[in-house]
C-alpha cells in the first residue's frame, strides 16, 4: 500500500503559485538587468559622441621680460663680543641703536626697518689638553632695510658701518613695475601658445577655433615690490664724510610667465 501524501490540494496549489511567483521575479530581474545594460550602452555612445564633438589640443607657452629694478633690500648685522654677558649686550644695543638712527637720518622710515634676528651665545674653545676654555659671549643683531631707492643703498651701507655695523649679509633688488611687466609676459606667453596650436592644428588638417582653458604656472614674486602706504621721510642725509658711499649697479632682473592653454579645433 502506498503511503498517503500529506499534501492537500490547497497545498499543491500554493506551491505552484510560489513557483510561478519566483519565475515571475526572475523574469523581471532579467528584464531589469537588460534595461540597465542597454541604458549603459546608450550613455556610453552619447559620451563618445560628445568627445568627438569637442576636439581640442593643449599646448604650453612662456615668455621672459627684463626690467631694471628700482628698489633694494639690505640685510646687515651688528656683532659684539665680551667676557661678560651684560657688557656684550650693552655694547651691541648701543651699536644697533646708533646704526638705526644713522639710517633713519638718511630719510629711511620706520616701516622699512626691521629687527630680523637677535642672538646671544656663550663662546668656547678647547686647549691642547682637551679642556674647554671659556671665551665669553657673542651677541648678534640683524637688521633689514627694505624698499630703499637704489641710490640710497651706498649711503645706508656707509651710515651703518660708521655707526657700528660690522657684517653686510645680503643685498637684493625688486621692481615696483613687476605687475605690469608680468602682465605683458603673460600676454606674450598666451600668444606663443596660440602660435603652437595653429601649427599643430594645421599639420592635422584642422583649424584653431577658440581658447577654452588656461592653467597659469606658479610665478616667482621674489622680485615684486609691494608698494606700502606713503609716509613722509624724516631727517636729512647723515654726515658720513669719513666713509665714502658705495656705488650700486642694480643691473636687470628677469620676469618669467608660463602657462598651459587648451584650444578647440575644427572637425
Amino acid at each position: 500500500m502506498k503511503p498517503k501524501s500529506n499534501l492537500t490540494q490547497e497545498g499543491v496549489h500554493s506551491m505552484k503559485k510560489l513557483n510561478l511567483t519566483r519565475y515571475g521575479l526572475l523574469s523581471a530581474g532579467i528584464l531589469l538587468a537588460g534595461a540597465v545594460l542597454l541604458s549603459g550602452c546608450t550613455n556610453t555612445a552619447e559620451g563618445e559622441k560628445g568627445k568627438e564633438y569637442t576636439r581640442q589640443i593643449e599646448v604650453s607657452g612662456s615668455s621672459d621680460k627684463t626690467v631694471v629694478p628700482d628698489k633694494a633690500n639690505l640685510s646687515i648685522t651688528v656683532s659684539t663680543s665680551d667676557m661678560d654677558a651684560k657688557t656684550c649686550y650693552t655694547n651691541n644695543a648701543k651699536s644697533v641703536n646708533d646704526t638705526v638712527n644713522a639710517i633713519k637720518a638718511l630719510g629711511i622710515t620706520d616701516d622699512k626697518i626691521q629687527t630680523a634676528e637677535i642672538s646671544l651665545d656663550p663662546q668656547y674653545s678647547y686647549g691642547d689638553d682637551g679642556k674647554k676654555i671659556d671665551n665669553g659671549y657673542m651677541m648678534e643683531t640683524t637688521v633689514t632695510i627694505t624698499g630703499m631707492e637704489i641710490g640710497q643703498v651706498g649711503d645706508v651701507v656707509a651710515a651703518g658701518v660708521g655707526a657700528g655695523t660690522n657684517e653686510i649679509n645680503s643685498l637684493t633688488y625688486e621692481s615696483s613695475k613687476y605687475d605690469e611687466t608680468y602682465a605683458d609676459a603673460l600676454k606674450e606667453a598666451t600668444e606663443a601658445a596660440r602660435k603652437k596650436a595653429d601649427v599643430i592644428a594645421a599639420a592635422g588638417g584642422s583649424k584653431v577655433q577658440e581658447l577654452i582653458s588656461v592653467t597659469e604656472s606658479k610665478q616667482d614674486v621674489s622680485v615684486r615690490y609691494a608698494q606700502p602706504e606713503a609716509k613722509m621721510a624724516v631727517g636729512m642725509a647723515a654726515d658720513n664724510s669719513s666713509l665714502p658711499s658705495i656705488p650700486t649697479s642694480p643691473g636687470s632682473i628677469k620676469i618669467h610667465a608660463a602657462l598651459t592653454a587648451g584650444f578647440r579645433i575644427s572637425q
